[in-house]
């Protein structure tokens, strides 16, 4: 007798008879010998002994019907009825099943009990006898059914919510593909300035009387994007007039600022800063309108109380927010481009021939050897002339350009840099990622776990969140 659950795997191993290569196993085991040290020939005759055993049993089994199944409940899904009935076919052996349910089990209760009740009291039969009949059989499978109809829409019902959400994040993947993988973004950014400014004329000059325009707050905005001096004051925007003379005027000072930004900086370097400031924004932002979804998919399901389909008030929602992502989007990288402020490092120089250096890096080696520790600043520059951080250093608006320049400004907030200990001996050995300063930062370390060192589900997480392991890196 074998007693299964509805789990994955039960009954597999079930053979009529019993299965020969653990009878063999089972007898050596009783003889005092283990089956994977004896001799082949031992174990061959133990296990041949075996299948002449469960030949005949299987005969036997055969003979009086096979394996015979008992359920002692009806599953919600058939499918899982189906799959426990399927274990007394099993190797094209003969078989049977029966299930018994009772008036009290939950799918009963919930679909088919006063059917069967009102049956049994027409009848007149008692509450021990059992009803054996097509109509009662019938009536489980149609409350079957309407279960896996039930959980199927509920299914269906999450992935069109997912797919809302899918379809904006394919659209914003796309663009930050494209940000990382085109050359130039000059064209982005200046297509970006242009809606900035036309949104800021439609802001504050939209009525066509002059009297009603708010031209001091338009100087102000400008000034928080950067785009100052000559042609941006208030006087100087309403002696050009018109709202389309001062829309294109605008757009020209932003232009040519971009140009000027660039022979400043240097191509190379520019393009480099156009790319990080995008895709700072980009993601910063996207994060913000994640979390407003979900919040706002939490509560869409009270718009059905006022009779409103909850997936269409959805889909509308989403479409707004998308919308202000975007121009979200537009006005961070506006209000970031001209504000950053770009810091040229020399190189510092190093030769094979400097003694200090040399007698640097013996005492650090040394010391590993030892097992004992190294100060990062004592074996010398570790990193080439070249200080470069990626897009996830960024700290309080300072991100590392190609070359040796370091950009500075009011970019979207990022994760502290933090420092990477490594242990070494018993003591750490501090070094890794530059802080917004170009050195070694001084923020929370990450510890290092060493090779071989295995971290347990519910020990601290790696990464210094204080969150346990398997609640964060190691889901």
């Amino acid at each position: 007798m074998t007693i299964a659950t509805n789990m994955a795997g039960r009954g597999t191993d079930i053979q009529l008879g019993g299965n020969p290569a653990g009878l063999a196993s089972d007898a050596l085991h009783r003889q005092g010998l283990n089956p994977a040290e004896v001799d082949r020939s031992v174990y061959d005759a133990a296990l041949a002994e075996a299948k002449a055993l469960t030949e005949v049993e299987h005969a036997e089994v055969v003979a009086v019907g096979g394996l015979h199944i008992i359920g002692t409940e009806r599953h919600d899904s058939r499918r899982i009825d189906n799959q426990l009935r399927g274990r007394a076919g099993r190797q094209g052996d003969p078989g049977s099943s029966r299930f018994y349910l009772s008036l009290e089990d939950d799918l009963m209760k919930r679909f088919a009990s006063e059917r069967v009740t009102g049956l049994m009291e027409r009848l007149g039969l008692d509450d021990d006898v059992a009803i054996e009949s097509r109509l009662v059989s019938r009536t489980i499978e149609s409350a079957q059914s309407r279960v896996e109809g039930f959980n199927f829409d509920i299914r269906k019902r999450v992935v069109e919510f997912d797919d809302v959400i899918n379809k904006q994040r394919e659209t914003i993947y796309a663009e930050r593909d494209k940000v990382l993988h085109n050359e130039d973004l000059t064209e982005t950014v200046r297509s970006f300035l242009d809606d900035e400014i036309d949104a800021l004329v439609e802001l504050h000059i939209a009525s066509e009387d002059p009297d009603e325009w708010t031209l001091e707050a338009m100087n102000a905005a400008l000034e928080a994007m950067g785009l100052t001096g000559a042609g941006t004051s208030a006087d100087e925007l309403w002696e050009i007039g018109g709202r389309e003379a001062i829309g294109e005027h605008l757009r020209e000072l932003a232009d040519a600022r971009l140009t000027e930004r660039e022979a400043e900086v240097g191509e190379a370097d520019w393009a480099q800063v156009e790319r990080l400031v995008l895709v700072r924004t980009i993601d910063s932002l996207w994060v913000e309108h994640l979390t407003e979804l979900d919040d706002m998919r939490r509560g869409i399901g009270l718009r059905g109380y006022a009779q409103q389909d909850p997936l269409n008030e959805f889909r509308r929602e989403a479409f707004r927010l998308y919308e202000e992502l975007r121009g979200l989007i537009r006005h961070g990288v506006a209000s970031s481009i001209f504000r950053v402020t770009v810091q040229r490092q020399p190189p510092p120089e190093m030769t094979g021939e400097d003694p200090a250096v040399a007698q640097a890096l013996a005492r650090g080696a040394a010391a590993i050897r030892a097992g004992g520790t190294v100060a990062a600043s004592a074996v010398g520059p570790v990193s080439p002339a070249t200080t470069m951080a990626p897009a996830g250093a960024i700290t309080g608006g300072a991100v590392a350009a190609s070359g040796s320049a370091v950009v500075r400004g009011a970019l979207p907030p990022a994760p502290v840099t933090r420092n990477v200990q490594e242990t070494l001996g018993d003591e750490p050995v501090t070094g890794g990622s530059p802080g917004p300063n170009g050195t070694n930062g001084s923020g929370p370390r990450i510890g290092y776990t060493p090779a071989g060192t295995r971290i347990g589900r519910n020990d601290a997480c790696w990464c210094g969140s204080g969150a346990k392991y398997k609640k964060c890196h190691g889901r």
